[in-house]
């Protein structure tokens, strides 16, 4: 009888057990709504687990109790198991006109994406996603800025999503450009400054070089741009230098664009003058007229019976414009040779602009007298049809006397002087004389000195005696 009860509750029990296995094998779904039995015929008292899955997050408790109270009872397990099915955000990243690596950062999880890729003058967009979120949450995604290029739009994405959802975090970058400022230096060397505005930004950039005589091309860039703005690259003024167009330059350029912006100098000139003077010392003044400039120029110097180079310029011209640098021969000078010179000059130019002066030379003519003074007359002349007059009037006692006379302006020559003829007078000797006035202010004694006699006089006394007669 025992061993009968004992049978039959072995196999009361037995199916009751095979039961829950298969629950198990089956797995419990309760997120899908599906519902087990587990008959628990030998306790009546039984606390039931739900295992999660890596899909699905638990919506409420993992465990629920249910009590079986007698044989055959079927008692509900409670709380009933919920599950919601986990979802993602999907990262979209459009990238205009470059390359480069992206981070996003999801908030409270401590996980990161970097999207890579894009290409220069295209628009390419990039995809990832933060998977395995929960449902019915609050996500923040942040992007990390990244050089070279700039943020189009929020760089902070706040979103969540339903059970099983998905929600799109859209980021778009442009890539960064430059300006390439191209220097053509025609002439000379210098240093050239640039500054940039726009979009609230500034910079200033320096470009130095260039040759005398040759043309030089300088490059520089203002880089790390914001694209689709409008700029403005200003150049400042060279004082040793003359702009060939405008000294602004407005531009703009697509995401990873370049655009240039291109400036010319020449630089200025100058115009030496180179004064000779032959025989003397004097000042001598030049001016310059042309291109719309004017300026005045004096050189002094020289030295008697020598001959001195002086030198002077004419600097900060404007190239390829015609000058003229006019002289202006001082009184005791006399010129040899143009003294008006036109000139022009390319790029850092330096063309010469020579003249030449010669002192005037001088004769002198000495009049000697015995017996009386008088005043006498001379006649010069000389190369180049030179034709003087002068007069002496001696001074002294009646026994000798004395003058002399000048004849200048002379050119370098050989010169005759003759004496006109004084009816109280007669000469002693030549009436001619010859001087050579050697070089350029040189002084020429007239040699013979002439010299001349007073008349005189005979008184005859007639004594008539006793009578009248002639």
């Amino acid at each position: 009888m025992y061993r009968r009860r004992h049978r039959r509750r072995r196999d009361a029990v037995s199916p009751c057990l095979h039961e829950r296995r298969k629950g198990r094998d089956r797995g419990d779904e309760a997120g899908r709504g599906r519902q087990r039995q587990l008959h628990l015929l030998a306790h009546p008292g039984r606390q039931l687990y739900h295992p999660e899955r890596s899909d699905f997050v638990p919506v409420g408790l993992t465990t629920c109790t249910a009590v079986v109270a007698g044989p055959g009872s079927m008692a509900p397990c409670l709380p009933e198991f919920s599950n919601a099915h986990k979802g993602q955000i999907v990262v979209t990243k459009q990238v205009e006109g470059g390359s480069g690596s992206f981070t996003f950062s999801l908030s409270g999880t401590g996980s990161s994406i970097t999207l890579s890729g894009g290409a220069p003058g295209t628009t390419v967009n990039l995809t990832g996603s933060f998977t395995g979120l929960a449902p019915n949450t609050t996500y923040t995604v942040s992007e990390s800025a990244s050089a070279g290029f700039t943020a189009v739009g929020p760089t902070v994405c706040t979103t969540s999503f339903g059970p099983g959802g998905s929600a799109t975090c859209a980021f778009t970058d442009q890539a960064s450009g430059q300006i390439v400022v191209t220097k053509q230096v025609e002439g000379g060397s210098g240093s050239f400054t640039f500054s940039l505005t726009g979009n609230g930004t500034s910079g200033s950039l320096t470009l130095s070089g260039g040759s005398m005589g040759t043309t030089v091309t300088l490059t520089g860039s203002f880089t790390g741009l914001s694209p689709n703005t409008t700029y403005t690259v200003s150049e400042s003024a060279n004082a040793g230098f003359v702009p060939v167009g405008p000294t602004t330059c407005v531009t703009s350029f697509a995401p990873g664009g370049s655009a240039t912006c291109a400036f010319t100098d020449q630089a200025k000139g100058q115009i030496v003058v180179t004064k000779q003077i032959q025989g003397g010392n004097g000042s001598f003044t030049f001016t310059l007229t042309g291109g719309g400039q004017s300026g005045s120029l004096t050189l002094s110097g020289g030295a008697p019976l020598v001959t001195v180079t002086l030198t002077g310029s004419f600097t900060g011209l404007p190239a390829n414009n015609t000058y003229t640098v006019s002289e202006t021969v001082p009184a005791g000078f006399t010129a040899v040779g143009p003294t008006v010179c036109v000139t022009s000059f390319g790029p850092g130019g330096s063309p010469t602009c020579s003249f030449t002066n010669q002192a005037i030379g001088s004769v002198v003519v000495t009049k000697n007298t015995t017996g009386g003074n008088g005043t006498f007359s001379f006649t010069i002349t000389g190369p180049g049809g030179v034709t003087m007059s002068a007069t002496i009037s001696t001074t002294g006692s009646t026994v000798a006397g004395s003058g002399t006379a000048t004849f200048n302006g002379l050119a370098p020559g050989t010169y005759t002087v003759t004496e006109a003829a004084n009816s109280d007078f007669v000469p002693v000797g030549l009436t001619t004389c010859t001087a050579v006035v050697a070089g350029p202010g040189s002084m020429a004694p007239c040699l013979p000195e002439f010299s001349n006699a007073h008349k005189g006089q005979i008184v005859v006394t007639k004594q008539v005696e006793g009578g009248s007669g002639s």
